[in-house]
C-alpha cells in the first residue's frame, strides 16, 4: 500500500515538471536568443567585418544547423544584417575576419568541434541559457 502510494506521488510530480517546462523548441529559440545578445554585448554590438554598429546580428561562420558550434562563442560574432546577408555568398569575407580575430589554429580547432555529431538536449539549452542570461 504504501509503495503505490509513493508510486503515485512520484506521477505526480513528474507531471507537474513537465507542465512547467517548456516545449523543446520554445526553449530551443530562448537559447539562441540570450546567445545571440550576449554576442553582440561581448562585441560590442560592432560588426566585426565591416565595423558598422546598426542591425547588428548573430552570425555564424559554420552554420547554425550544425549543433556542435551552434552555442560555440568561436563560432560567432556580431555582423550586420549586410554581412550576414552577403556571408551567404561570399564567405570569403568572414573566414578572413576570423583568421585575424582568433588565428587558423582556432579555426582548424572549430572545425574539429564542428565533426562531432551531437543532439542539444533540454537540460543543454538550459544551461546555454543560464550561462549566457547578462
Amino acid at each position: 500500500m504504501k509503495r503505490n502510494l509513493e508510486r503515485e506521488r512520484k506521477r505526480k510530480q513528474r507531471r507537474k515538471l513537465k507542465q512547467k517546462q517548456l516545449p523543446y523548441l520554445k526553449l530551443l529559440k530562448l537559447a539562441d536568443a540570450v546567445f545571440s545578445k550576449w554576442i553582440r554585448v561581448r562585441d560590442d554590438w560592432k560588426c566585426l567585418i565591416c565595423g558598422a554598429t546598426e542591425q547588428i546580428q548573430n552570425g555564424h561562420l559554420i552554420p547554425r544547423g550544425n549543433k556542435a558550434v551552434r552555442f560555440d562563442p568561436y563560432n560567432c560574432s556580431a555582423i550586420c544584417s549586410f554581412c550576414n546577408y552577403r556571408d551567404n555568398y561570399w564567405h570569403f569575407y568572414y573566414e578572413v575576419a576570423f583568421l585575424k580575430r582568433y588565428g587558423a589554429e582556432e579555426m582548424v580547432k572549430l572545425s574539429e568541434r564542428a565533426n562531432v555529431k551531437i543532439k542539444l538536449t533540454r537540460q543543454d539549452l538550459e544551461e546555454i541559457i543560464r550561462k549566457y542570461s547578462l
